[in-house]
């Protein structure tokens, strides 16, 4: 192409040629006649090129010179080609069929891009290109009938495609002699950067993987064991009025007689929501001592001396799971609930219209984005498709949610203070073991569970895009269970299931923001503190800014800029909306209703008409950021200025923070209307607690739909998107909730009932004295170094419950955990 076409002084025309030859030549017609060259090849080369015998002369002379020993490849699959070129029986036909109709794909772009160079166009030569670009955009991927080819006996498809993604891929039936290695010697004498798959591609079960089936079988064999211990005992003991308290009171029970408790256990005995929801509710709560004529409450039932062995047992009892998931908690928090589901679905909702993208592609791309030449108007194109790339926002308020309840949680330890650098460097790594233990072991079961076994569930072609993924795990799966998979690879972060990104990201802010700030809160005061978060909130946002200006970054979905790499997942740049929450979380605790020296209640959150004004503008701002970008998606790649793309990637989301910030206080504090009751309606608790495994679970039920498909090429339509969304949704959640119960709560009543057994011993008897003395305060908890472990143990252990908001669940029905 560029020695034919050099002298034409189109040197854009002859990049775009050389491209579309190589590409043209992956035509399983035109890999045949390199091996032998047919007597017809030369009028036919002559009539696509419109008579270019130079050309055509050249092209003949190259496969003249090339034969199957040259290429590499066995002599029955070059037999059976070149038979398959020259059969015209109905097999052979609907072979040819079944695969990519690239002779008409050849000369139509050679046609095009030949008019041009010869003038016989009255099209100039940018018009020409930008027609190419569009009909590659359009018609670039060709998968041929995948199903077709199936059912022919002899034949088998191939996936022929660029080695860095599925597009422009070519579908191929080819005959069954020919292996992945013939077809690929042939296509890269054309297209050197290029992978070749077929339908016989299927992974096995490894040792890692046969383990993984293992613990699966005992799970199993735990949750039913368990299951029929617990009932049994509760059908022997017929003297407790109801089932749900008689199975917390005996875990309650066992795990008390089994070790003695920790200081934490008894501080944390309903770490649900803030009891408060209304000023009456508030009232009634502070009104002092009750009089003197009040009952006294009954003692609590004898309990039963049971073994530790046997607690651990009915830890894994899934009647046990089922009440404690269906438990609601209430308070005034209780809105944080919907906003953890609502953010889930929403991330949902995005990844699938992603996967197919790159799963690897719509029929009608031009239906979802903007192409230029194309008459359609895409779905990013109109106001209501601007929910879709918006749904980054629901990853910010995942970190909002870790944010403000890892700081609400630690500031209502009134005896937890790390003014002094000791207690600090104990409390760091404490909070950082017993957070790891509680989030790690089900992300892990998830983790392996993908990457292990359910890559032997598909086969194909197109599962063989799954293997990038499996072989940079082989690497790197280290880094995600050290929270460093964000960094490490530098330039390739996130390639071992890359939605993890988001937990390592909550651990490093975590790690870094809560201490400092819980310092410095008791050492400055609010003001100073929340001036402080002002100031780190502010060098962020520069700094993203610098980085947007410096690399030219765009936030807009299809650009082709390294936005993902050097912003989406960096905890430096996504610590924003992390330290607003860890702000609003200071703001509440001193707006909250409380009462005066004289009794009365004071509400510093606006109430009435003023509530509602506050209400509308923050859902005001919410709805300003989301539809903002409906400009930067006109087009694509987007033709807006950097400047203001730089713009709404800087302040976009620090903005929704602030809104969710307003929406969640006037909620907490009673005033958020229809929305708050949308927010704290019945269902919300329950499925909030399988946030943290959705989000796991959500990817591999992605790429096993989209990724085995038998028909690879997805039509959209709003109700196709409609449609699976639910679909997606509802399989997510249902998977969840089977990891929730087996997996996720049991685990972490074992972990509760470990760290009693290992740090709680004389537990009762510090709380006797405690009690005795009336001494609950910082400084009688800290007057030696070992109840000062005790209690930075605590603290860990209620950050670790709290904190993980985001994705990670929220697990209150446990008496003691609170994991957001």
């Amino acid at each position: 192409g560029e020695s034919c076409f050099a002298d034409r002084r189109h040197p854009v025309v002859v990049a775009v040629m050389a491209r579309a030859l190589r590409v043209l030549a992956l035509s399983v017609m035109i890999i045949a006649r390199s091996l032998a060259l047919d007597v017809d090849f030369a009028a036919s080369c002559e009539r696509l090129l419109g008579g270019n015998p130079v050309l055509c002369a050249a092209l003949a002379a190259k496969i003249d010179a090339t034969t199957a020993a040259d290429l590499g490849i066995s002599a029955d699959c070059a037999s059976d080609l070149l038979s398959f070129v020259s059969r015209t029986d109905t097999t052979a036909q609907l072979a040819r069929y079944a695969s990519a109709p690239l002779p008409l794909l050849a000369e139509t772009v050679l046609g095009l891009v030949i008019s041009a160079v010869n003038g016989t166009s009255e099209a100039s030569t940018e018009d020409v290109v930008a027609e190419f670009g569009t009909f590659l955009a359009l018609h670039g991927t060709s998968l041929g009938d995948r199903g077709a080819c199936a059912s022919l006996d002899g034949y088998t498809y191939f996936v022929v495609a660029r080695q860095d993604a599925f597009a422009p891929a070519f579908g191929l039936c080819l005959p069954s002699s020919c292996s992945v290695r013939d077809i690929h010697r042939l296509a890269v004498e054309v297209l050197p950067s290029v992978r070749v798959r077929d339908d016989r591609y299927r992974l096995k079960l490894d040792a890692v993987g046969h383990v993984m089936v293992a613990v699966c079988f005992v799970l199993a064999a735990l949750a039913v064991l368990a299951t029929g211990v617990d009932l049994l005992s509760e059908r022997l003991q017929t003297t407790t009025p109801r089932r749900t308290t008689s199975r917390q009171s005996r875990i309650s029970t066992d795990a008390a007689d089994a070790t003695a408790s920790s200081s934490f256990w008894d501080e944390q005995q309903h770490t649900s929501y803030s009891p408060l929801h209304d000023d009456e509710e508030f009232k009634a709560e502070h009104r002092g001592p009750p009089p003197s004529n009040t009952k006294a409450p009954a003692p609590r039932p004898p309990r039963t001396q049971t073994s530790c062995l046997s607690a651990a047992l009915r830890c894994f009892s899934l009647a046990v799971s089922c009440d404690e998931w269906q438990q609601r908690r209430g308070g005034s928090l209780a809105c944080l609930d919907g906003l953890r589901v609502l953010s889930m679905l929403w991330v949902i909702f995005g990844h699938t219209a992603i996967w197919p993208i790159f799963a690897p592609s719509f029929a009608n791309f031009e239906a979802i984005v903007p192409i230029e030449g194309s008459k359609t108007t895409s779905f990013f194109e109109k106001w209501e498709g601007q929910i879709l790339p918006s749904a980054e926002f629901a990853v910010d308020t995942f970190f909002w949610l870790s944010g403000f309840l890892a700081t609400h949680i630690v500031l209502k330890k009134k005896h937890v203070v790390l003014t002094s650098p000791a207690r600090l460097v104990k409390f760091v790594p404490v909070a950082f073991l017993q957070r790891y233990l509680r989030l790690t072991p089900t992300y892990a079961f998830v983790f392996f569970m993908w990457w292990k076994v359910e890559k032997t569930f598909g086969r194909g072609a197109f599962w063989a895009q799954q293997r990038p993924q499996y072989q940079s795990c082989a690497k790197y799966w280290w880094t995600n269970f050290l929270y460093v998979n964000n960094l490490h690879p530098w330039n390739e972060p996130g390639t071992c299931y890359g939605v993890t990104w988001y937990l390592a990201n909550d651990m490093q802010l975590f790690l870094v923001f809560v201490p400092l700030t819980v310092v410095a809160y008791q050492t400055c005061g609010p003001k100073w503190t929340l001036g402080g978060l002002a100031a780190s909130c502010a060098a962020s946002m520069g700094f993203a800014w610098y980085l947007a200006d410096e690399f030219k970054l765009s936030f807009a979905t299809f650009d082709t800029s390294d936005y993902f790499n050097d912003y989406y997942q960096r905890p430096w740049t996504r610590a924003p909306a992390y330290l607003i929450g860890v702000a609003a979380a200071i703001v509440w605790r001193h707006a909250q209703p409380s009462l005066d020296e004289n009794g009365r209640l004071v509400v510093l959150l606006p109430k009435g008409a003023s509530a509602d004004v506050l209400m509308l503008l923050a859902l005001g701002l919410g709805a300003t950021v989301v539809f903002g970008c409906y400009p930067f998606n006109q087009d694509s790649p987007s033709t807006e200025p950097m400047w203001k793309n730089h713009l709404y990637l800087v302040f976009s989301k620090p903005a929704w923070c602030v809104a969710v910030s307003v929406i969640a206080l006037l909620s907490f504090a009673g005033r958020g209307g229809l929305v708050a009751t949308i927010l704290e309606a019945g269902p919300m608790a329950p499925l909030a607690k399988l946030t943290y495994a959705g989000y796991l679970i959500h990817p591999a039920v992605l790429d096993y739909l989209f990724r085995s498909r038998e028909t690879q090429l997805v039509t959209f339509s709003e109700i196709w998107y409609l449609v699976t969304f639910l679909g997606v949704s509802v399989i997510v959640f249902l998977a969840a909730f089977a990891v929730h119960i087996t997996v996720e709560s049991p685990l972490l009543r074992l972990e509760k009932l470990l760290e009693e057994r290992l740090g709680g011993r004389g537990g009762a008897g510090r709380r006797a004295s405690s009690s005795s003395t009336g001494s609950g305060d910082a400084s009688s908890s800290s007057r030696s170094s070992s109840s000062s472990s005790r209690a930075s143990l605590a603290l860990g252990a209620s950050f670790l419950g709290s904190s993980a908001a985001g994705p990670p669940p929220l697990l209150e029905s446990t008496p003691s955990i609170e994991i957001a």
